[in-house]
């Protein structure tokens, strides 16, 4: 029987059903820094824990004495930056506690002052009206493995913050610059913070 099909010129076709292989789950390319963060004063430094004399928003006039609580040099502590929690000082204030709530689209920061920031890192100009600082743009970005938020506040000056998970340490570095056009110099802040065990 075989024979006399092959000899009409009909070939057995063998058909092979292939099962869908399910692909893998894409995981999200970016560090997860979800989760509840407490400040290490001791590795912390910059703005809000050891201001140079040289740094910040002026110059007194000579024979003056230093600044209240050592910030010599004219040099103003956050919390005298302004009052009120939307005030420029709050927004500087090394936050003892973050929580952070990741997902592949948003970053929910959230400070010990319960202040919430919503940050899109499409590099999209996103507009918040109510912030410590005041209004201001925001530009959120992924450079690589740290994630890059530039405040653009509408009474002057740019609010940079960078988050970055040590891999060998397992702590978020969390690094602070603050520049205005009256400023002689930027008031710069690493701040190193250690994650609570749920």
């Amino acid at each position: 029987m075989s024979i006399r099909l092959l000899s009409l010129g009909f070939v057995p076709v063998l058909l092979v059903v292939a099962r869908p292989v399910a692909s893998p789950p894409v995981s999200d390319p970016h560090p997860q820094l979800s989760g509840l963060w407490t400040l290490n004063p001791q590795l912390t430094k910059g703005a809000g824990q050891h201001f140079s004399p040289r740094e910040g928003m002026g110059r007194r006039g000579r024979g003056e004495p230093p600044d209240e609580g050592g910030f010599g040099g004219g040099v103003l502590p956050p919390e005298r930056l302004g009052g009120g929690n939307r005030s420029l000082g709050e927004l500087l204030r090394p936050k003892e506690q973050l929580t952070i709530a990741q997902s592949d689209s948003m970053i929910v920061v959230t400070d010990d002052a319960g202040w919430s920031r919503e940050l899109i890192p499409t590099r999209q100009r996103m507009r918040e009206e109510l912030g410590q600082g005041g209004p201001a743009e925001i530009v959120t970005q992924w450079k690589g493995d740290k994630l890059v938020t530039e405040r653009f506040l509408d009474g002057g000056g740019t609010y940079t913050e960078s988050f970055e998970l040590n891999k060998k340490t397992a702590r978020l570095t969390l690094q602070m610059s603050f520049r205005a056009g009256r400023m002689p110099r930027a008031i710069e802040s690493t701040r190193i913070y250690d994650r609570e065990s749920q």
